[in-house]
């Protein structure tokens, strides 16, 4: 009786000085903090039906007082207590340490419906749209139900679950649940498509790729998966003038998406590109990412990688041996890739970009 009038008392003092914190904790000094949990499991159910009320208490509890649940009114740091539900239940749970100051408490709802009220059914594939070889989560659920059946690609028995699927075509699966109120279904679609085509691989060389002087080489590309090239044909030689060391970039494109190689032209006696125009012609964007395109120890590469008409960087940091792919969108930057143990731009030959928007980028290095 001494200890329910001193925590009576402690718990009026808290709510007139306010000191009741977010989350249904209350901390006060000087004692330790107490987190506590309650649930309902179901938290909704028929006029009838059994629940399972839970709660649990961390930190230093002494006991917790229980409220608005029928058979129990207190207990230790933990427990449960299952009982039959007749009406809507606001429950509250507040626990006090055994260290003076401290008390905390949590509430919980349960949610009671006329005993003819028909069952609730959710059903879902996540994702919702695979590749054949690629797996789903199909997961089911249900409110007022006392049992569940399926049709369709997954078998379902019981009221609630997930499991993973792996088909190789498309699919539907229904799930009935029944309950007292009746019968209920719903359906859940999963699209299975064939594996997308491969990007386009393309290789190319100069010949020669070192110039005493400004003046032509010859370029040579080849792809495979690709339907064409910027160039031309999907294999070929052009005859180039370089004036400066830089990259020449052949993009190739075919069903699977974009591919591309880099073909570096060594002018002797002149910088690289990267180098001399990053200040003019390369947009401030990727100093947003804190690359500085005008270090002594970042190289780079500019082309459409991607194909969206927007300037795109490849960036290589000498100094951490990482290499970027910079996307352009709207006169800023975004890293689409990173890589590290890069030394040197000259290193990738290639970057592979698949169709669609969910597609990884792919670098190819020379080592």
């Amino acid at each position: 009786m001494k200890n329910a009038l001193a925590f009576a008392a402690l718990s009026l003092a808290a709510i007139a000085s306010n000191t009741f914190a977010a989350g249904n904790e209350i901390n006060l000094p000087p004692g330790g903090r107490i987190r506590v949990t309650a649930s309902f499991s179901p938290n909704a159910v028929l006029a009838g039906q059994s629940t399972t009320f839970s709660w649990n208490a961390t930190g230093q509890v002494g006991f917790c007082d229980i409220s608005g649940v029928p058979g129990i009114n207190f207990g230790g740091a933990s427990g449960s207590h299952t009982f039959t539900a007749s009406t809507n239940l606001q429950a509250n749970v507040t626990c006090e340490g055994n260290i003076d100051g401290a008390i905390g408490s949590a509430n919980a709802t349960l949610t009671v419906q006329n005993p003819n009220t028909p069952p609730v059914v959710n059903v879902s594939y996540s994702p919702a749209s695979i590749y054949v070889g690629q797996s789903s989560t199909f997961s089911w659920s249900s409110q007022y139900a006392s049992s569940c059946t399926s049709t369709g690609g997954v078998a379902v028995n019981s009221t609630a679950g997930s499991t993973s699927v792996s088909p190789g075509a498309s699919q539907s699966t229904t799930v009935t649940c029944t309950g007292t109120g009746g019968s209920t279904s719903a359906t859940a679609n999963l699209t299975v498509s064939p594996q997308p085509p491969a990007p386009p691989y393309v290789t190319g060389y100069a010949s020669p790729s070192w110039l005493q002087a400004p003046g032509y080489t010859w370029i040579h590309w080849n792809s495979t998966n690709a339907n064409y090239c910027n160039l031309g044909g999907t294999w070929g030689s052009s005859y180039q003038y370089f004036s400066f060391t830089t990259a020449l970039w052949v993009y190739c494109y075919g069903p699977g998406g974009t591919g591309s190689t880099a073909i570096w032209v060594h002018v002797s006696n002149f910088i690289t590109s990267g180098e001399d125009k990053a200040a003019a012609d390369v947009a401030t964007g990727a100093d947003k990412l804190g690359i500085d395109l005008k270090s002594a120890t970042v190289q780079h590469s500019a082309g459409d990688f991607n194909q969206d008409g927007q300037e795109d960087l490849l960036v290589v940091d000498i100094a951490a041996r990482q290499a970027y792919v910079l996307l352009g969108k709207n006169g800023s930057y975004e890293i689409a890739k990173q890589i590290d143990g890069v030394d040197r731009i000259e290193d990738i030959t290639g970057i592979h970009v698949p169709a669609g928007k969910d597609g990884d980028i792919t670098l190819r290095l020379s080592r």
